[in-house]
């Protein structure tokens, strides 16, 4: 079986932020083989949760999406490592976000929190 892991680490360039949010065509597009997704440097913005409701409502066999606080860093020399957040979510963020997103689980993917 082939599994299908999406990484994406999200950085903001307000230049680019369209005023109203992410703007996506329609589509009835479904990600098939995706089965994780993960999330660094989630910040809850609107353009951010608008892909992953995106991503939930397209992936049939998703089983686990993550949201990180803390971000990847490729350092000069490319060992390529994980920067944990200097705080964890609060209960309240991840409530924010599962309420966020509970309209578009519609396969019901399991939603974790990283620090």
């Amino acid at each position: 079986m082939n599994l299908v892991f999406l990484q994406m680490q999200l950085i903001s360039n307000k230049k680019r932020e369209h005023p109203g949010g992410v703007l996506w065509e329609p589509s009835d597009f479904e990600h098939h083989r995706l089965r994780q997704v993960k999330f660094y440097r989630f910040r809850m913005r609107q353009g951010d949760v608008a892909l992953a409701g995106l991503l939930l409502a397209r992936a049939p066999l998703l089983q686990t999406m993550s949201f990180f606080r803390g971000f990847v860093h490729n350092p000069p020399n490319w060992i390529t490592q994980y920067v944990e957040a200097y705080h964890d979510w609060s209960t309240g963020q991840q409530s924010a976000i599962t309420r966020r997103l509970e309209a578009c689980n519609t396969f019901g993917a399991r939603l974790e929190f990283r620090s």
